[in-house]
């Protein structure tokens, strides 16, 4: 009786090399200030201009959630399908193991996951009702939809020798699931009216999705995860430039 094969652990090489980090945290930023500008000085005023729509400030969320728990989230939930070592990813849930203190780090994007499908799975009966209730069933297409493309992905890797992806699969599976990650951020304003214009709202997240779908790519879900909670951090420090000014100029 053959003994079944091990399964293939997750490597501890990082594709994002330390020296590349200044220069992608540098473009991360710069995406930042366009989106400010794009959304305070066009996207929202045409918004209003359009719907009448007067905005108002959703639920603020904690800081650790804001530029830890949820890039780690978002990112395991809509980055997966993109990920060059999807395969021995797999795998690696299946089997985490830690034998070194250093290794820990190889176990952010199985929490992230982890911290996904229980969110899911606390949620799941409520978001159901909602939707049968309301007829409202993009919550459920904004989650799923991501899941299924990285299951196709799978798939389609464990065929190819190489396990690579074709351009034009890689390239659609980013459009769908950023464009996916953009319409979920319009949750984050509260009293939207029923009109198409209120999708504008959603083209800062576009723009940065497009960065982080690109180091998913290119370098792994860790550094998507990287480049997605810098993100939330560069927006939260310029959003509280302001009130800093005003106090330390009254």
């Amino acid at each position: 009786m053959t003994k079944p094969p091990a399964l293939a652990p997750l490597s501890l090489h990082w594709r994002l090399p330390l020296r590349h980090v200044p220069w992608i945290l540098g473009l991360v930023l710069l995406v930042v200030l366009l989106e400010v500008v794009v959304q305070s000085r066009w996207v929202v005023p045409w918004v209003i201009e359009q719907t009448g729509w007067t905005p108002k400030r959703g639920p603020s969320d904690e800081l650790l959630d804001r530029i830890v728990w949820s890039p780690m989230i978002e990112e395991a939930l809509f980055r997966l399908a993109l990920i060059p070592g999807l395969v021995d990813f797999a795998a690696f849930l299946g089997n985490p193991g830690v034998r070194r203190p250093q290794e820990a780090w190889r176990l952010l994007p199985w929490f992230g996951v982890v911290s996904l499908v229980g969110c899911i799975g606390l949620n799941a009966f409520d978001v159901l009702k909602a939707a049968l209730d309301q007829r409202q069933w993009s919550p459920t297409i904004v989650f799923i939809t991501p899941l299924v493309l990285a299951w196709l992905s799978l798939g389609l890797r464990q065929r190819h020798p190489s396990g690579q992806l074709s351009p034009g699969w890689l390239i659609g599976c980013a459009a769908v699931t950023n464009t996916l990650f953009a319409l979920g951020h319009l949750y984050n304003y509260p009293d939207l009216p029923h009109h198409p214009a209120v999708l504008g709202l959603a083209i800062p997240q576009l723009m940065s999705g497009a960065v982080f779908s690109w180091a998913a790519a290119r370098y792994g879900l860790r550094a998507a995860m990287l480049c997605h909670g810098c993100d939330n951090a560069f927006v939260t420090v310029l959003g509280a430039v302001p009130l800093v000014w005003r106090v330390l100029t009254s």
